[in-house]
């Protein structure tokens, strides 16, 4: 849990409003940042780290229910590196606490980024899920499909 208490979130907001239409909108941005004081994670490291803390979050996902599963959608904007710099929940696995937490885990991962990448930051989406039952839980990575 220490990784992802300490992972850095951001938010943007926008507002407008028509006055003439009577109409007005608001929306939300939320992004997740790397922490410097924490390891950057392999996928394997971060399936490793998400199946503790999904085990630890089970009880809380199942409430009265025999099963909970959840999938989240995470676009990535990644370093010539391989290192992530952003993360950003562009659909939500059904849980703001799973989808905090995969947001976290997404901003601390280094990956082997495309090839022929000229220094510019590259966009990504990265699919990660859980599944919780009475006896188990677990989590599902998908690794990052450029979109860039």
């Amino acid at each position: 849990m220490k990784g992802i208490a300490s992972t850095h979130m951001a938010m943007r907001w926008w507002s407008c409003s028509i006055a003439l239409a009577g109409a007005a909108c608001s929306t939300t941005q939320q992004y997740f940042v790397p922490s410097e004081e924490q390891p950057r994670l392999t996928t394997d490291l971060m399936r490793d780290r998400g199946h503790n803390i999904v085990r630890a979050e089970c009880p809380r996902l199942l409430g009265v229910r025999k099963t909970a599963t959840g999938v989240a959608h995470i676009r990535v904007d990644v370093e010539s590196d391989g290192e992530v710099r952003r993360a950003m929940i562009t659909h939500s696995s059904g849980d703001e606490r799973m989808d905090e937490i995969f947001g976290g885990l997404a901003a601390q991962l280094k990956v082997d980024p495309p090839a022929n990448v000229s220094g510019e930051t590259i966009p990504g989406t990265l699919k990660i899920g859980y599944s919780c039952s009475p006896t188990a839980g677990t989590i599902t990575v998908e690794g990052v499909t450029w979109t860039g």
